[in-house]
Parts: C-alpha cells; sequence; structure tokens
C-alpha cells in the first residue's frame, strides 16, 4: 500500500506504508501490573490483550498477541497507571 502526501506548494512524495511501522517489543512487568486492561483499551491496533493465565497476584496480564500491529505509539506504555508496560524498537 502507497500513501500520497501532498506539501503545500503543489509537491507530493509517496511513501511506502511498510516503511512507516516500527518493529517493537513488548515487555511486560508482571509483578507490577494489577490486570487493570487500560493497556489493553488504549492500544490502537489491538496488539496487546489480557492473557487467560494468571500472575502471582491471580490477575490477568496482557501480553502482547499481535505484535506485528503494534506501531510504537506507546500509549500503553503512558497509560499504564502502574508502569507495568513498556517499549522498545526491536533492532
Amino acid at each position: 500500500m502507497r500513501i500520497e502526501v501532498v506539501r503545500g506548494g503543489g509537491s507530493s512524495a509517496r511513501i511506502d506504508k511498510e516503511f512507516m511501522v516500527k518493529r517493537c517489543e513488548v515487555f511486560v512487568n508482571e509483578e507490577f501490573c494489577k490486570g487493570c486492561g487500560i493497556c489493553v483499551h488504549f492500544c490502537p491496533r489491538q496488539a496487546i490483550v489480557l492473557s487467560e493465565d494468571f500472575n502471582a497476584k491471580g490477575v490477568n496480564v496482557p501480553i502482547p498477541a499481535h505484535i506485528e500491529k503494534c506501531t510504537g505509539c506507546r500509549l500503553c506504555e503512558l497509560y499504564c497507571p502502574d508502569f507495568a508496560i513498556a517499549i522498545r524498537e526491536a533492532e
């Protein structure tokens, strides 16, 4: 898929969508997570879901079930009240 960007002067540039998506790694600290689901709710691409497994506290923790959809926007990281989730660009 190609996206055409038109600038004010009338010139345009073509950008491959594949190059716009960053490859990211999602880290969840299960000890900090309370399973509130805020990260899941705010993920615009539904890359994160709540696991069916429980952590030591007995709550469902988020997992990156669809990591290929992650754009690295970090909304999950920003909204997590317990700082239990972190995003890093993959190398």
